[in-house]
């Protein structure tokens, strides 16, 4: 799977004004462009609203493998109150809604509980939809792991699979493996005597059953969190990164590599900052060839900034190939939140945020050789309202195209999506598409993850979007590819 996203957070999103409910197809009154070119045209718009004027989140996108179907996850309200998982599936040509189901934890309707999904993958031969989060739990109201399989055509729910300590355990990750017969899910977990750990767990795609768990509990007994998993093209080796505390440092980058197969550790690497203040793991991918790692995030520094590192390791042994810290503004943020390799697997692409000598994060996206860690370009964007752009997905797609996508500051709407196509080799910018729900001024909208259809024809983005009176509703953009 050739994608990357940053970790889910969820924003606090206040009541909006929107319009455009339902199938959009082409522009719209809701939709602002600013087109480089004659790519990136807008194909549709789908929204959700789950009713109960209350917010309605997608977090995460995915396609089958022919380009027919794509599939949206996230949380919505269902009556009388509680939040549950929506995943909602469409015709990737149209927008078309085919099936839309929800999912409600172990609390049970009427509770107030709040079970939030945050992750969705398809299995490679496009039978099963697998979605994960994380939902309230009898009878502690706890938060436990729960993965869900629909198929893929109707939206039948298959199985459902819980993993829980009766303390709080969040979803950070899902990965399918190549020959589609494990599902594994990454996340925190509290454990009795141990604090905070990675906690991995793998099930049969086809009925669910738990086939092996692993607890990673780092050298200081807590505060190790996972937000980041990935599997081998090869199907050899599963990885999942993410910081852990140290016995002598503050937070490391910590890399965790699985037997996909029994769950035995292969390695674990551990990487220090070069000021030991804390680094903060945020992404990882794996290359075409399954030979490297990359891995992006931050580190603090003694100057009160916080820079972008990204690293790559040797899939095989653990070791470190190359290490880059990118600084911009002293005292300022620069942040890695995805990251991606060239279809070859001689570039690798990061995307994320870089503040400039006025305070204000721009979007960042970065190529570097990916056998030495040599910059290849460097490219930021503002958006128009010159205040807030933050990357929060990054794919590439056909021709080495890069796609990227997150919030942009706009003149008067606050955040829009901005969705933005690079050419991989040269960093030449070739589209930029703008997306609002607010019919006029209104706080955010934010979208979380991006898809590129297998077949290259189309890029999908999703994510939280104003509207009026229904506050937050699911917004998935369909955009030409090429």
């Amino acid at each position: 799977m050739s994608r990357s996203r940053i970790v889910h957070s969820f924003p606090v999103l206040l009541f909006l004004t929107a319009l455009l409910v339902g199938v959009i197809p082409g522009a719209s009154a809701g939709d602002r462009a600013d087109l480089l070119g004659t790519t990136g045209e807008e194909l549709w718009v789908s929204r959700f609203d789950g009713g109960l004027e209350h917010d309605d989140q997608a977090m995460s996108v995915a396609t089958n493998s022919s380009g027919t179907l794509v599939f949206v996850t996230g949380w919505s309200i269902v009556p009388p109150g509680n939040y549950d998982y929506r995943t909602i599936a469409y015709d990737a040509a149209t927008g078309a809604e085919i099936w839309n189901k929800t999912y409600d934890g172990t609390a049970g309707p009427g509770s107030f509980d709040s079970d939030q999904a945050t992750e969705v993958a398809v299995s490679p031969d496009d039978s099963t939809v697998f979605v994960t989060g994380d939902i309230s739990a009898k009878p502690t109201r706890n938060l436990d792991f729960a993965t869900v399989a629909y198929d893929a055509d109707t939206g039948s729910r298959l199985w459902v699979s819980r993993y829980g300590l009766r303390r709080d355990d969040a979803t950070r990750g899902l990965e399918v493996s190549p020959d589609g017969s494990t599902v594994f899910v990454t996340g925190k977990s509290q454990g009795p005597k141990t604090g905070r750990d990675f906690a991995t767990v793998a099930y049969d795609a086809a009925t669910g059953d738990e086939v092996w768990v692993d607890r990673y509990d780092g050298p200081n007994k807590g505060g190790d969190k996972p937000t980041s998993i990935g599997a081998s093209p090869d199907g050899s080796a599963l990885f999942v990164t993410g910081q852990s505390r140290g016995a002598t440092s503050f937070l490391d980058y910590t890399t965790v590599a699985y037997d996909p197969t029994t769950g035995d550790r292969l390695w674990v690497r551990r990487v220090d900052g070069p000021d030991g203040l804390g680094d903060f793991a945020r992404a990882l991918e794996v290359s075409p060839d399954s030979s490297t790692i990359a891995i992006t995030g931050f580190t603090r520094r003694a100057n009160a900034s916080e820079d972008m590192v990204s690293v790559t390791l040797d899939a095989t042994s653990g070791d470190p190939i190359w290490s880059v810290v990118e600084s911009g503004t002293v005292g300022r943020s620069d942040l890695g939140n995805a990251v991606d390799f060239s279809l070859d697997g001689s570039s690798v692409f990061v995307g994320g945020y870089r503040t400039d000598n006025r305070v204000y994060p721009n979007y960042v996206t970065l190529a570097y050789d990916a056998a030495t860690g040599s910059k290849i370009w460097d490219r930021t964007y503002a958006g128009p309202g010159k205040k807030f752009d933050q990357i929060n997905a990054l794919e590439t797609g056909p021709s080495d195209t890069v796609f990227v996508t997150g919030q942009s500051d706009g003149t008067a709407q606050g955040m829009e999506y901005a969705t933005i196509a690079y050419d991989g080799s040269t960093g030449t910018r070739l589209w930029v598409r703008r997306y609002t729900g607010t019919a006029s001024g209104g706080p955010d909208d934010i979208p979380y993850d991006l898809a590129v259809d297998p077949t290259g024809v189309r890029v999908f983005v999703t994510g939280a979007s104003a509207a009026f009176p229904t506050a937050i509703d699911y917004a998935t953009v369909a955009y030409s590819a090429t």
